[in-house]
């Protein structure tokens, strides 16, 4: 049962960098702390932006997702759609995000690196079973293309799926509709936020490593200096920047669930799991509260914290 937000982004000077170690040092001590691990600033997105239309929570072989659509989970949960950034509304990116909500509510960002130019920004998935972004821009000179993921030229039946977890996957799916293989998913690829059923680890087969990265300022989710990640060797925590080690979270205790270095809270308990086989060893955990319901307790957190 453990409780902690740990709030990072670039530190410009010594002094900011001081102050970072010193909240990290004293255990990041909030009385009113409801979330898990979220490496996140606020993602100050612009909230003047027109409403999208529901396009049901599937994109299937050459559906189309635009600046006026979205998709929602089947329980309305989670949305995808593209969203202009607050203080640049000539670039959007594909973030996933809990629907009418306002604050920390960011779960994903697809493109955080590139962003497109709003209005022409589109997700496709094309008739090579690949999920990928581009820019319909009618004017030509549009960029090159942003995969996400894509499945066997051979694979049928192929569809992209948001889902009431918050991942976006690429699947293969049966006769009867059930999931036949995924072949991309958004969890494996985090960016500042850790929901229920990410992991944070590495994949010993291709060296794939589960990690979290911060935004860079307030306003832009391009990869920033900070990122959190799952330790193998120690096994525990540990937040990184520019290679030097500024935190750790202490070992795992089995017995009273948590770990040593992270103030637990009694309001909300979480089950981890640590994975260690000869394929992948990484940490993972899940919740009775769903994971929109973790981004509204971490918004509801905001409003009270003075």
């Amino acid at each position: 049962m453990v409780n902690v937000m740990i709030m990072v982004h670039g530190l410009q000077d010594h002094q900011e960098k001081g102050n970072y170690l010193l909240i990290i040092s004293h255990g990041f001590r909030f009385d009113q702390l409801f979330i898990f691990f979220l490496i996140i600033f606020s993602s100050l997105w612009c909230c003047h932006v027109a409403a999208a239309d529901s396009i049901g929570d599937t994109l299937e072989i050459g559906d189309t997702l635009n600046s006026s659509s979205a998709l929602v989970s089947a329980s309305g949960k989670f949305t995808l759609l593209f969203l202009p950034n607050a203080s640049n509304s000539n670039y959007s990116y594909l973030n996933i995000r809990r629907p009418n909500g306002i604050g920390a509510n960011k779960a994903w960002v697809g493109n955080r690196d590139s962003p497109v130019l709003y209005l022409f920004g589109v997700l496709t998935l094309d008739s090579n079973n690949t999920l990928k972004i581009i820019t319909n821009n009618e004017g030509g000179g549009g960029d090159p293309p942003i995969v996400l993921g894509s499945a066997p030229k051979s694979s049928s039946n192929v569809v992209a799926t948001l889902l009431d977890s918050g991942n976006f996957i690429l699947q293969e799916l049966n006769s009867d509709g059930s999931t036949k293989q995924v072949w991309w998913q958004s969890f494996d690829y985090p960016t500042d936020t850790f929901l229920p059923g990410m992991k944070l680890g590495v994949n010993h087969s291709n060296g794939h490593i589960w990690s979290l990265t911060s935004w860079t300022d307030f306003f832009y989710p391009l990869s920033g200096p900070f990122t959190l990640g799952w330790d193998p060797n120690g096994r525990q925590l540990e937040i990184r920047g520019r290679g030097v080690v500024y935190w750790r979270s202490g070992n795992y205790n089995t017995s009273s669930n948590r770990f040593e270095f992270i103030i637990p809270d009694q309001r909300l308990m979480f089950n981890y799991s640590i994975v260690s086989n000869e394929k992948e060893e990484y940490l993972t955990y899940s919740t009775e509260f769903s994971s929109s319901s973790l981004l509204t307790a971490l918004t509801d957190w905001q409003r009270k914290e003075p």
